[in-house]
Parts: structure tokens; sequence; C-alpha cells
């Protein structure tokens, strides 16, 4: 959940609404999170329809969207991308190399335990995660009404 990271702390509440698909698995997903200051952050998924995978930052003056951040195929050629949009003025479209983030997670694991380098997520972040996570399902379970994170 980058927007945790971005903001550098957790929502206020959640709410979560799901539909579980044939074997039980939430095949549609949406969760939104109200955090201080008037700022929402919104979750999106579904595997019972294609892939769509994108994130997008959106603020007054415009945005940015990253397509494809977390896929990788080795068999595309194509490196990621983000989208900047900014009022009044012409998209402009940044590239990246194209890298395999399972390798990098890899990586960033060994540097850490073998060379002692500090960890790229720091376990405070990961423990905020999970439980936003956390709150978002036991709100999708009571039927989408509003729950308090608890870290």
């Amino acid at each position: 959940m980058f927007v945790l990271s971005l903001l550098d702390k957790v929502p206020q509440t959640v709410t979560g609404l799901k539909v579980d698909d044939k074997s039980g698995v939430d095949g549609v997903f949406h969760g939104l999170m109200k955090f201080s200051g008037g700022v929402l952050g919104n979750i999106a998924a579904c595997t019972m329809t294609p892939v769509t995978t994108y994130f997008e930052i959106t603020g007054t003056k415009g945005l940015i969207r990253a397509n494809r951040p977390w896929c990788f195929h080795s068999d595309l050629m194509a490196d990621n991308s983000f989208e900047l949009h900014v009022a009044g003025q012409a998209m402009e479209e940044i590239t990246t190399n194209k890298i395999n983030p399972y390798t990098s997670e890899v990586t960033a694991f060994e540097d850490t335990i073998l060379d002692g380098r500090p960890e790229k997520i720091p376990l405070e972040l990961s423990k905020k995660v999970v439980a936003t996570i956390a709150a978002l399902y036991e709100s999708a379970n009571q039927n989408g009404g509003p729950v308090a994170v608890k870290i």
C-alpha cells in the first residue's frame, strides 16, 4: 500500500466491500481509506476480470499514473512507464528500465540479512500495512461499515 508509505501514517478509518467468487476468494474488493487532513486512499482489486494493473496519485494540480508497476513477464519487452499529468500541460511519459521486482526483493532481503544494510521497507511500515488490510477485511466482512485501524 504505497499510500501509507507516501503519507507516513495509517488511515483513521477504512471501509471495505467485497464479492466472493465461486471458490470463496474475494473476486472483487474495493477499499476506501480515510486519513487525517482530508486525504482519501482507494484500493480496488479484481480476479474476475481481465488484468489491469496501475496505481495513481491524484492531487489538485495533476496526477501521476504508473502502468504495470508490479507486473513482470520476461517476454514483455516494454519498460515500466509513468504518466505525469499537470493541469494545463501536455502529458509527459517517463520510462524506467525494466527490472524483475521479485529478484529485486530477494536482493534487498540479502542486503539486509547478509550485509547489515537497512531494510528497504521498514518493519514499522509493514505492521501499518498489515493492520490496514486487516481493518479493510473486517469492514468487508461487516457489510462495509467503517472500521478504525488498530496498530
